[in-house]
Formats: C-alpha cells, structure tokens, sequence
C-alpha cells in the first residue's frame, strides 16, 4: 500500500488496482477493474479510454501479466526494472509479457497510465515485427517494401514531426517536455493516442 509521503494516498484509482492483488494480474481482470472505474469516475476522456480498452485485450499476447508496486519494493520477477531506475518519473512499463506499473511519491498513478502501457502492450509486437522485415540491399540501402504500409507511414510521421519541432527554435521547450514521445515509434504511437 502507498506510504503517508506517496502521491497515491487517497487515490482511488489506486485503491481499486490495489484491491484485486499486485503481482502476475490478469490483464483482462485488470480491464475490467479499468473500465469499472471509468464507469464510476467519469472524466472528459472515460468514454474514449473505455473504447481503447474495449479493443485491446485480444490484441495483448497471450499470457500477459499486470504488476503493480512502489518503485521501493519491485517484485523480484519483474523485467525491465533498468527502466525504473534510469528514468526516476516512470509510472509504467511493458516488456514482453508484463505490464509493470509503479504508484510513488512523484506522480500518481492514473487511467491514462495504464491505458498508454496497454497500448504498448497490444502494438509493441506488431511493430517489433514489421520493423524486422527491414532489409539491406547491396549498397546498404534499406528496402521497406515488406513492412505494413501502417507502419512505414507511421515511422514517416514520426521523422516529419521530429524535424519540424528540431527546426522551429520557438518549440523547444516543447521539444524537452516530449522528448520521450518522440524518441522511437512505440513511444510516439503510444502518446499520440492517449495525451501523455
């Protein structure tokens, strides 16, 4: 449970992830804890987060895991805990097969955390994979003709936006604060559709 200094303390979105356990979760059970309190605490984008988590669990692999902990006490099966320690306002992660996400001190743990990691969960292998149908010709040249065309679009978007933000001085500030957004193809797909 979240200690007196933590920012979670009297949050009760926290409170209802809490309530149905903390390690190995199923992600469909945690959807649906999700979705309840959506229902319950209606905010300007419930409905939307709702209709993402609608879609998603099918498209999560298989055997996915929920954790959820202090960054104080990480389970000693969670992967990916590197990510926890470099980068001090994480509040979620996905690996492969798990979806980690940490209530602290610095940044309550909110709907639109989970349902970002959810959509790393459900896009991240889909990517992973196109991005490996990549191939070098002769001379170097990379051949993208064997990726989805979603993907190649999106990874042009992405280059577009970069360099736009990277060469208008008036944005960076703005470049800072979304650093992370644009930083690869998941992250930017992933903040794209839930504003964090």
């Amino acid at each position: 449970a979240p200690d007196a200094q933590d920012a979670n303390v009297g949050n009760p979105f926290v409170q209802a992830l809490l309530a149905q356990g903390t390690e190995n979760l199923d992600v469909a059970d945690v959807v649906k804890t999700v979705e309840a309190y959506l229902t319950a605490n209606p905010s300007e984008l419930s409905e939307y987060y709702k209709l993402v988590l609608s879609m998603l669990p099918t498209a999560v692999k298989e055997g996915t895991k929920v954790n959820i902990f202090n960054p104080h006490a990480i389970p000693a099966h969670v992967k990916g805990e590197k990510v926890l320690q470099m980068e001090r306002h994480t509040q979620g992660w996905y690996t492969e097969d798990q979806l980690n996400l940490v209530y602290s001190s610095y940044a309550a743990l909110t709907p639109e955390t989970f349902v970002h990691e959810m959509i790393h969960a459900a896009l991240a292998n889909f990517i992973r994979t196109e991005l490996r149908k990549v191939k070098k010709d002769s001379k170097g040249k990379l051949i993208w003709d064997d990726v989805h065309p979603a993907v190649r679009d999106l990874l042009n978007i992405r280059a577009q936006v970069k360099a736009a933000i990277e060469a208008d001085p008036n944005l960076e500030d703005f470049a800072k604060d979304y650093a992370v957004a644009l930083r690869d193809i998941q992250e930017f797909v992933t903040y794209g559709m839930t504003n964090e």
